[in-house]
């Protein structure tokens, strides 16, 4: 009379097994879009290869108040566009087709210069008193994966000593 059958513990595990792995797929797809996993180790050493030349076009006008900075490209060309940063007496001044006469634009990032090339940004539009400190920096942009990635570590430099 007690002639019931199940099934057997194999049966169960795998069956147990296949939904584990069913549900953690069915959530990761739900997941992943949600969190922004980018490989930036493509960024590793692209930042150096581009610098605010201090020793050439880097100067500015306190009357004019304008500020002349030059990026060089000391390699070869990896970044699609570049975000130049300028830093005037401890303010960070955002970078448009305003105030740089459209070398950069509306949305603050500039062309690359080729490999071994440069280009020079002139920011008009400045309030510039002659001890004021100036520093400007520039971050590569890279696509990776389909998407714009802003590298960090870029050198900055200072413009001191440099009237004109």
């Amino acid at each position: 009379m007690n002639n019931k059958k199940g099934i057997s513990t194999i049966v169960a595990t795998v069956l147990i097994v296949l939904i584990t792995v069913a549900a953690v797929t069915i959530l990761w797809a739900a997941i992943s879009p949600m969190l922004d996993i980018t490989d930036t180790s493509a960024c590793v050493g692209v930042a150096t290869k581009y610098e605010v030349d201090s020793n050439g076009d880097f100067s500015y006008a306190v009357d004019a108040g304008s500020v002349k900075i030059r990026v060089v490209n000391n390699g070869d060309s990896e970044a699609t566009s570049l975000r130049p940063v300028l830093n005037v007496d401890g303010d960070t001044i955002t970078l448009d087709d305003v105030n740089t006469g459209s070398v950069v634009g509306a949305d603050g990032t500039m062309s690359a210069p080729t490999a071994n090339g440069a280009a020079v940004i002139t920011v008009t539009g400045l309030t510039l008193t002659s001890s004021s400190k100036i520093s400007a920096s520039v971050s590569p942009i890279l696509t990776i994966e389909g998407k714009e990635t802003t590298c960090s570590g870029a050198t900055e430099s200072d413009i001191v000593n440099n009237l004109t």
